[in-house]
């Protein structure tokens, strides 16, 4: 059963994390969660330098001996953290024992089915990185009554709920019945506003979320989660929350409604180019970047390696202003235990097949 680890070091006021929290996400909490319904409070709402960084740190207040739920393929760090903490035992054909794996495949259409046992710690991504498939609120229902069964707590990544179109799709777990009592939210301003390397998101963790110790006594999560976060984590920079809470387009209209969510400023290209901090050089400048090194560099692009692209476009970008020589070290230091089959290079994988 998921137990909370013991607090470490001195404590920080609750009230500190709470009054952050509605400085800084009172945006969130009126237009992101209550224009859909759901009853998030600012004060459930903990500003951070990521949803990257959030996944791998919520695991930190779990105990190392809890059952682990985690879709297969998903974001890395689901994984690799509680590979890091202890939690998942040995490796055995490429898949950890004390994981319970949760298959996403072309049959069930990338959305994995409830196990038929019981775990306490289960993480659902949806939009999913990186098949992009979205559940439906039946089938939300399905987990959150699956959590409540087996006292287990739910870590729902919807970093990219920008991206959900279709409004019967739920951007958010909490707007489905139950859901607060059962599960924790991330999100990410990078996906929206480009934030990747400027690092702004942030995570809710309901008052009513509870984790069950061995002997079946519950434990309120966000103390827990306050206490670690305003110990371990010194903020995110205030101009950075501010510049968060707001996006700058052009007058496309598919930016419309951004408004609802968001601080909205449009500029005129008819008109101008810039109106004091107001304007959209950065992102068109990487996407001029992007689309001279495919058309112009690799020239045969294939799908199947599309991301493969964009992830090196980014890299490239977010780290411009280093050397040669920082750039060369960075890449080598992230190759170490990473390999790529013949096979998955010319595309002949069922994966690749599927793209």
């Amino acid at each position: 059963m998921p137990r909370p680890t013991k607090w470490a070091g001195a404590p920080r006021s609750r009230a500190t994390a709470a009054s952050r929290a509605t400085r800084s996400c009172g945006r969130p909490s009126q237009h992101d969660y209550a224009a859909r319904g759901c009853q998030i409070e600012a004060d459930e709402i903990f500003i951070s330098d990521g949803s990257k960084c959030d996944c791998g740190n919520i695991q930190e207040i779990f105990a190392t001996d809890l059952r682990l739920a985690i879709p297969d393929p998903v974001y890395p760090v689901y994984v690799d953290t509680n590979v890091m903490a202890g939690r998942t035992g040995a490796n055995v054909d490429g898949r950890y024992t004390g994981i319970t794996y949760l298959d996403s495949t072309p049959a069930n259409g990338y959305v994995p089915a409830i196990p038929s046992v019981a775990t306490d710690l289960i993480y659902l991504c949806f939009p999913n990185n990186p098949t992009g498939a979205v559940a439906t609120k039946a089938q939300l229902a399905a987990w959150i009554a699956y959590a409540k069964k087996n006292q287990a707590v739910i870590l729902f990544d919807s970093a990219y709920e920008a991206y959900v179109r279709d409004p019967q799709i739920p951007r958010s777990i909490y707007e489905l019945e139950g859901a607060r009592d059962v599960a924790i939210e991330f999100r990410s301003f990078s996906k929206t506003a480009g934030f990747t390397g400027t690092r702004c998101a942030y995570l809710v963790v309901p008052k009513t979320v509870v984790a069950y110790d061995a002997a079946g006594n519950a434990h309120p999560v966000h103390a827990l989660w306050s206490r670690r976060h305003s110990t371990k984590f010194n903020g995110v920079a205030y101009p950075i929350q501010k510049s968060a809470a707001a996006i700058f387009t052009d007058e496309l209209k598919s930016y419309q409604g951004l408004d609802a969510d968001y601080q909205h400023a449009v500029i005129n290209h008819a008109v101008e180019y810039v109106n004091g901090n107001v304007h959209t050089n950065t992102i068109e400048n990487f996407w001029a970047l992007l689309k001279r090194g495919l058309h112009g560099t690799y020239v045969s692009v294939e799908p199947f390696h599309l991301f493969r692209y964009l992830d090196e476009q980014a890299f490239r970008y977010n780290n411009r202003k280093g050397t040669d020589a920082m750039r060369f070290t960075t890449v080598m230091q992230q190759v170490v235990g990473k390999r790529i089959t013949y096979k998955e290079l010319i595309g002949q994988t069922e994966e690749a097949a599927q793209s």
